[in-house]
């Protein structure tokens, strides 16, 4: 058995529309993960984990193409075509109208649809659960994202950091206080020993009887400043 992936779309209550993406190459290309229908039990909750099921290529004409990856697990593990490779469905009619198969890719191939879109299986997957395929849908001269792996593993965020408590944080504040208090106090201690020097073993010299005679004064003024003192007395 192997799903078709217009069907499914069409199909109301199939699985939900965010597992489905319609593609306008016009945007630019895109990469996209995709995980198979027989698996899709296995799909996250997480809105930024959730693979697509299903992929419409709009192309302006009446006959769009559809594409799945055809994973062989789950309820499609008995299948017998075309196992774990990517498949290109082209509808053909209106409302519950025939689609026919156009083709299967492998991982590292692509095929051109009719009007010129390139899709490719640039990696597959089946060693994971549940087991994933990056599909890219480009036009001509477009490039691949490379933001798509098939992997399922997701960085994990950071544990949470510890409220601190009103008690603990107030308790802080007090061994800061106390530790910068005890600094304060040691800076204030007394020496050991006084910082003056001892008294003299003697009296210091008594006055002179008389006063002292300083040189004559000079018969001429003296000479002008220097430059630099002149600037010097401008600044004061």
């Amino acid at each position: 058995m192997q799903f078709n992936p217009h069907p499914t779309t069409v199909i109301s209550g199939w699985y939900d529309t965010q597992d489905f993406l319609e593609i306008d190459t016009s945007q630019g290309a895109q990469t996209v993960k995709m995980m198979g229908v027989g698996e899709y039990n296995l799909q996250s909750t997480q809105p930024e984990l959730r693979k697509k099921i299903a992929l419409k290529i709009a192309n302006g004409t009446t006959r769009p193409q559809y594409i799945a990856f055809n994973s062989a697990k789950g309820a499609n593990a008995q299948n017998d075509e075309a196992d774990n490779q990517v498949t290109m469905m082209e509808y053909t009619g209106t409302g519950y109208a025939v689609s026919s198969l156009k083709g299967y890719i492998t991982q590292g191939n692509s095929m051109t649809t009719a009007q010129g879109r390139i899709v490719s299986a640039e990696c597959i997957d089946t060693s994971v659960t549940p087991s994933l395929a990056c599909v890219c849908v480009r036009e001509s001269g477009q490039t691949c994202p490379t933001d798509c792996t098939c992997s399922d593993v997701v960085e994990p965020t950071p544990p949470p950091t510890s409220a601190v408590s009103e008690r603990e944080m107030c308790f802080s504040t007090f061994l800061i206080i106390k530790r910068s208090h005890l600094m304060f106090i040691s800076y204030l201690q007394p020496t050991i020993s006084p910082t003056t020097p001892a008294p003299t073993p003697v009296p210091t010299p008594g006055p002179t009887t008389s006063p002292t005679l300083s040189a004559s004064p000079t018969k001429a003024p003296s000479a002008s400043p220097t430059k630099a003192v002149s600037d010097l007395l401008r600044c004061v």
